[in-house]
């Protein structure tokens, strides 16, 4: 935890240092939490509705939060956990009702391609992220970020708003088509 590999560094690796491990504890223990609020119970739309309720909570306490503690994925700062973690559990309280609820499956298999190997999907992100940080474009390189317009000093900005579409739809598409394979062949990847 103390050794140079576990600091703060830029992307492709984001290895969490020792004060972003709690944040990053409470993020897993949100998916526990969540998991065991639905293990063994017969599915109910009340129980959907609650962790729905319950991530609109968490993804609002992050924002309302993020003007005093900015949300900072790399560094995992609480703000982050709650925001992204609430939005997690509305994804998940979602598909809870679609899936176990009202049992509509087809809406949903991409979510299940990917959440029957969210392991490997994780694997392939990280070596892709690595490929493409070997990939250079007129001698930059690549990133998944743009040049700010009226910045010509070289100021780098994040991709935003439709931006992030167009960078993350093709990548989730290439990451649901290398899965689809092993899913459909029933290999799933367990720890």
């Amino acid at each position: 935890m103390f050794s140079a590999a576990h600091v703060y560094t830029v992307w492709p690796t984001e290895p969490e240092g020792l004060l972003s491990t709690p944040s990053a504890v409470v993020s897993v223990l949100l998916g526990c939490w969540t998991g065991m609020a639905v293990a063994g119970r017969t599915p109910s739309p009340r129980l959907g509705g609650r962790i729905i309720g319950a991530g609109a909570l968490c993804a609002a306490v992050g924002w309302g939060l993020s003007p005093i503690l900015p949300m900072v994925k790399m560094i995992w700062t609480p703000t982050f956990v709650l925001f992204t973690g609430g939005w997690a559990m509305i994804a998940f309280g979602v598909c809870y009702l679609l899936v176990d609820v009202r049992h509509v499956a087809n809406p949903v298999w991409p979510v299940q391609v990917f959440g029957r190997n969210s392991i490997l999907a994780y694997v392939l992100s990280e070596l892709a992220a690595i490929a493409l940080s070997m990939v250079t474009v007129h001698g930059v390189p690549f990133s998944v970020f743009r040049h700010d317009v009226a910045g010509r000093c070289g100021r780098r900005t994040p991709v935003t708003g439709t931006g992030v579409a167009r960078v993350r739809l093709p990548v989730h598409t290439v990451d649901l088509a290398a899965l689809y394979v092993p899913y459909r062949r029933r290999w799933f990847v367990r720890v």
